[in-house]
């Protein structure tokens, strides 16, 4: 079975885009949200900063 990703045809006219995340890790079918695990470390994550922020933006409630 194939895996469905994300990439279309190439965008033409004034729509088009750049995909800056093809140039660096290449296409989603060689690289995908999954192979960013191994290099995601919680060392500078701060909930408390994150909730404070969140707070101070005048967000009700989150989730992450």
């Amino acid at each position: 079975m194939q895996r469905p990703t994300h990439e279309g045809p190439p965008h033409t006219g004034p729509f088009r885009r750049p995909r800056p995340g093809v140039a660096t890790y290449g296409p989603q079918r060689d690289f995908c949200y999954k192979d960013f695990i191994p290099s995601f470390a919680m060392e500078h994550f701060d909930p408390t900063a994150w909730a404070a922020l969140f707070r101070r933006a005048g967000a009700q409630w989150s989730c992450l």
